[in-house]
């Protein structure tokens, strides 16, 4: 649900800007808008999902849309990051004859690489949108705590690097993740395309 709803209204968004805007603006902007539409509509699952695993009882299930902020400046800021880099770099890395079995690992390459810079960027924002999530339902509720407020106690505690806590094993998978994702994403658009009648 959450990539369709990136990719489906990505798309959408997309036909609706200005064709003499440049390509990379034209992907950012799509990109951004979808992603902040999708958080908006996926976000209190997410907060169900980080509070079952911490284990909390049920009767602290309110306030479902805690570390919301966070959470869309990351999905819109890194939605369009990773948009307009790969696409860019799918465009940097075409072969000159633009023969797409020329350069076959392009598309891994172009994925690895977007989805690293975009996480590199927004990690620490979800740092902050999972301490939000798990902190008690009152605190959301009662206004107590903000992002930027969750940000200074955890900068307090660990330096800028508290942002970073738990990094160096999820920059691998999200490496992997991505670049198998960008490949088997332009796999099926190829497949899917002439018969969707999109012209891919």
């Amino acid at each position: 649900m959450n990539r369709s709803i990136l990719f489906g209204v990505g798309s959408y968004f997309r036909s609706r800007t200005p064709e003499s805007w440049p390509d990379p603006m034209r992907d950012a902007v799509s990109g951004a808008g979808a992603a902040l539409f999708k958080t908006a509509t996926l976000h209190p699952v997410d907060t169900l999902k980080c509070r079952w695993q911490l284990g909390q009882p049920k009767d602290q299930m309110g306030g479902l849309y805690q570390g919301f902020v966070p959470a869309a400046l990351r999905s819109s800021v890194g939605m369009a990051i990773w948009l307009a880099s790969r696409n860019a770099f799918e465009r940097a890395l075409a072969s000159p004859e633009d023969d797409p079995t020329a350069r076959p690992w392009r598309h891994f390459a172009s994925g690895a690489a977007s989805s690293c810079l975009t996480d590199l960027c927004t990690f620490p924002l979800d740092t902050v949108k999972k301490w939000m999530q798990a902190a008690p339902a009152t605190a959301g509720a009662t206004g107590s705590q903000t992002a930027l407020s969750a940000a200074r106690e955890m900068i307090a505690s660990g330096g800028i690097g508290r942002l970073y806590f738990g990094y160096t094993p999820r920059l691998l998978i999200v490496a992997v993740n991505g670049a198998c994702f960008n490949s088997i994403y332009v796999a099926t658009k190829k497949v899917l395309g002439p018969i969707l009648g999109d012209g891919s």
